[in-house]
């Protein structure tokens, strides 16, 4: 494999009115880091040229020993062969700006976050139990963007929570226009029973909550074609790390995260190579619906 997951913590200790996480895995426990360096390590000397670290609540790592990300990040960005790291879906809340001048400066770790936002409307993130407001949101994504040139975002939102109007719903477009999130994972609210969130007032008809949820994934869509053809006017010399190969069409992502299908008469698995995005196309078979076109760059034909 090209990426690997290495889970760095497990457990939650925030209680957000919709999530019975808390119930289910406990309380929060972080590996060592000496541990994730060893299993990082590991998974170089296999092949692995990018890796994942995630958990239920990512960013919290540390929080139960005393150590911290920034550390955990720094000890992987010296490993030998990595070429890539990435993290798992970070809460807002977590991203101060000391945490982002010190990871800018980490050449391995990856120019894309996948925030756990759930929301655009702060009216709705308190109902949610949220630690931040929209507000909060938005300004993090503006300092990772001020301090990371070319960073990418994903997301996960929540449509249809109790009590959400049409009108917080509108505020919540709003947020993901100014966003330019690159992709976004859509969900209409599930009630989980035992969550306070679940006999709440105002429950959202099934319909109602789907509609939303199209309206949404429609937006999200527009705005990533508009990221895909950017890329491609203005950012066309990129590296790609790539992960897969059916004998004609090389398949791989962008440090940030921009899925990439080229043309290649050899196997690239497993390699980091310079390519010169061409062009986009929608091909639903793909993770996102639509991917960047390339073609590989050859010594003497940059």
């Amino acid at each position: 494999r090209t990426r690997a997951y290495i889970k760095i913590e497990d457990g939650c200790d925030n209680r957000c009115a919709y999530c019975k996480i808390p119930d289910a895995r406990g309380h929060i426990r972080s590996k060592k880091i000496a541990d994730v360096v060893a299993e990082a390590r590991a998974l170089t000397d296999a092949g692995v040229r990018e890796v994942v670290l995630t958990g239920i609540e990512t960013a919290s790592f540390g929080a139960d020993t005393g150590e911290s990300l920034c550390d955990l990040l720094d000890a992987v960005n010296g490993i030998d062969g990595i070429e890539r790291i990435r993290l798992g879906s970070l809460e807002p809340s977590l991203l101060r700006p000391g945490f982002i001048e010190k990871i800018s400066r980490l050449s391995s770790v990856a120019p894309h976050f996948h925030i756990s936002l759930q929301s655009g409307c702060s009216r709705t993130l308190a109902a949610m139990r949220r630690k931040y407001n929209a507000d909060r949101a938005m300004k993090v994504l503006d300092d990772l963007r001020a301090a990371i040139p070319g960073v990418q975002f994903t997301c996960d939102v929540i449509v249809g929570f109790p009590g959400e109007t049409e009108e917080d719903f509108a505020e919540t477009l709003d947020f993901m226009r100014r966003a330019r999130f690159l992709a976004a994972h859509v969900f209409p609210y599930s009630p989980r029973r035992g969550t306070p969130a679940a006999v709440m007032p105002g429950q959202i008809p099934e319909p109602e909550k789907h509609r939303r949820a199209a309206v949404l994934s429609d937006l999200e869509r527009g705005i990533r074609k508009e990221i895909l053809e950017d890329a491609v006017n203005n950012s066309p010399m990129t590296s790609v790390l790539f992960e897969t190969f059916d004998g004609a069409t090389a398949v791989g992502h962008t440090g940030s995260f921009i899925e990439v299908r080229v043309p290649a008469t050899e196997n690239p698995h497993g390699r980091l190579l310079p390519v010169r995005l061409t062009g986009t196309a929608e091909d639903p078979s793909f993770e996102y619906g639509s991917v960047c076109l390339g073609k590989m760059i050859k010594e003497g034909n940059r």
